[in-house]
């Protein structure tokens, strides 16, 4: 009797601290953003990643695409990453070489909800902890201020504060800190100019060096803690 109760209390837990969103993203836009990551794997040595991106996010279809220039340890790299959610797999471009790896399910960019849950319960059956408000705010002068909103929410045990306009919810900034399996993190994304749709669909299509070659399991970084973006594109 016992284990069917505890059976259904964690059963019931689980639907409850399910979230609805509170809100999500246009099903496809096109944005410039900013990256400054720095990792520390255990014994190892810290290492600063600054990235410069092109996005293109279709939930529409299930991917995202990047052109990425990479600055670390005093070097530069120009990739073209495609991640391609309904086949699994994440395509990495430099030059004429292209590497594959697995990547899990697609997952819509959207700050979800927290009206009734109960955070502590949540958070002591190890569910993710929904956002709490931090405020709003505006960027800019009163005569043309940009209105957002700020949460702040723990996610597969990182910590995330998300920026999102307070209309359309459009993203404006996101940060992760935490550790991810013996890695700390620390994440900044910023997104600026904003569109709305795809220009040009031919973003999400692997030129053909990547018609061969095996696919291989990698570590994504970190993997599923991305609230604006689903996911990061840097691997360990």
């Amino acid at each position: 009797m016992i284990y069917t109760v505890a059976v259904l209390t964690l059963l019931a837990s689980s639907v409850f601290c399910q979230e609805a969103p509170k809100c999500c993203t246009v099903d496809q836009w096109e944005a410039k953003e900013s990256q400054v990551n720095g990792i520390v794997p255990t014994g190892g040595q810290s290492q600063i990643i600054n990235v410069g991106l092109t996005l293109h996010y279709d939930s529409t279809n299930q991917r995202v695409a990047a052109e990425e220039t990479i600055t670390t340890k005093g070097q530069t790299y120009d990739i073209h990453v495609i991640q391609d959610f309904a086949k699994k797999i994440q395509y990495n471009i430099i030059a004429n070489n292209c590497t594959k790896t697995v990547i899990g399910s697609f997952e819509k960019a959207c700050v979800p909800d927290n009206l009734d849950i109960d955070q502590f319960l949540c958070s002591l059956l190890g569910h993710d902890v929904m956002p709490r408000l931090m405020g709003n705010y505006y960027f800019g002068g009163k005569a043309q201020a940009l209105p957002f909103t700020a949460y702040q929410m723990s996610v597969q045990g990182l910590q995330v504060q998300v920026a999102v306009t307070t209309t359309g919810c459009y993203p404006v900034e996101e940060i992760i800190l935490g550790k991810f399996g013996t890695t700390d993190v620390s994440e900044t994304f910023n997104y600026v100019n904003i569109t709305d749709g795809i220009k040009d669909p031919s973003v999400f299509t692997p030129p053909a060096s990547c018609n061969s070659g095996p696919v291989k399991y990698g570590v994504h970084l970190p993997t599923g803690s991305r609230i604006l973006r689903g996911r990061s594109f840097l691997t360990l």
